[in-house]
């Protein structure tokens, strides 16, 4: 599953939207989609309010899917709260995930990436992620994140040892 997380939503609504920054193209059937290996079930665009993000990412983690991404919020303005819902829903962070994040951001010179307040851990079963929004820390998230969540996945699904 795919989170985006805007401020310039025009509604609070949970609905599919065209997300030009999102590294699929929306366009088609999210059943269809297939985004760095992994099968994309839902793309979910949600208002940057505490409780629409909350609410998505508990429908995620409750259905049982391996992966969520949510894309913006992370930043410094007070509407940027994805990484303080994202925390409430964890039950174990794994920074080295965000580090990882933030530092490919740093070499590839996305500041958003490279400033992002977002988070990475474990709710239940999911592995759930925070990237900054720009085009480039999503590409340069994706690239970076997709091994280290593919082990993660693994490792949660009892197929590593």
């Amino acid at each position: 599953m795919h989170s985006t997380v805007s401020s310039r939503s025009p509604s609070p609504a949970v609905r599919p939207a065209r997300c030009p920054k999102c590294p699929v193209d929306q366009a088609r059937r999210p059943a269809d989609e297939y985004e760095a290996g992994f099968i994309v079930d839902a793309i979910v665009a949600v208002a940057a309010d505490e409780v629409e993000i909350r609410n998505a990412l508990n429908t995620a983690v409750i259905g049982g899917v391996d992966l969520v991404v949510s894309v913006g919020g992370t930043g410094v303005s007070p509407r940027d709260v994805a990484p303080d819902v994202t925390a409430e829903v964890l039950d174990r962070e794994i920074p080295g995930i965000s580090e990882a994040l933030r530092s490919s951001g740093l070499a590839t010179g996305s500041l958003d990436a490279s400033l992002s307040r977002g988070l990475a851990g474990v709710s239940g079963s999911t592995l759930v992620v925070n990237l900054a929004s720009s085009r480039a820390a999503v590409r340069d998230g994706m690239a970076t994140l997709t091994p280290l969540a593919t082990h993660v996945i693994s490792e949660l699904s009892g197929l590593e040892g």
